[in-house]
């Protein structure tokens, strides 16, 4: 998420250009000027990344951009495990037999239904219970709220002299 903020731009393009940024990183004495605070702290993972001929590709872009969505209003529930259904599944896919499925997915069951009864860990649509609640993760909720705001704009962030184009703890404070 964070670098799709940091290189946002028409389609391809911020893709593009943070490809070259990292391959840039991976020379011997890369350019440090003019570098945006995330810049600075991912330089180092960017010396790590490898990439495919191909990449950016249109169509994973454009699969993320605009997925296709299952827009119906009414609330998700989770349906009952079909064993058999995995059973013949695993037998055909994997070779294993009834009794193997069982042996695993038994206790597995087992535990969901403790679980859901009380206590134990919550399963994900426990996580989804408003539409546009705060994201668990700072970070991430700060590009969410970021790029909401950029949204319809068109604009792309410019960036400072000292590279920094993220305000300050303190001026966030301030307004």
């Amino acid at each position: 998420m964070e670098i799709l903020q940091e290189w946002s731009d028409e389609k391809l393009k911020g893709l593009d250009a943070f490809r070259k940024w990292c391959q840039d990183q991976q020379e011997l004495f890369p350019s440090t000027t003019e570098m945006s605070k995330f810049q600075k702290k991912f330089s180092k993972t960017a010396k790590k990344c490898e990439f495919e001929s191909g990449f950016p590709d249109e169509r994973v872009y454009d699969a993320y951009a605009s997925p296709d969505v299952d827009e119906t209003l009414t609330n998700f529930q989770w349906g009952a495990i079909d064993l058999d259904a995995i059973r013949d599944f695993m037998y055909e896919k994997v070779g294993w037999e009834a009794q193997k499925v069982d042996d695993v997915l038994i206790p597995v069951m087992k535990e969901m239904r403790k679980r859901s009864t009380g206590g134990g860990q919550q399963t994900l649509d426990k996580y989804f219970s408003e539409v546009g609640s705060m994201h668990g993760n700072k970070r991430i909720q700060n590009v969410l709220e970021s790029m909401g705001s950029q949204k319809g704009k068109g604009k792309r962030k410019e960036v400072s002299q000292k590279g920094d184009n993220v305000k300050s703890k303190k001026a966030k404070m301030q307004t």
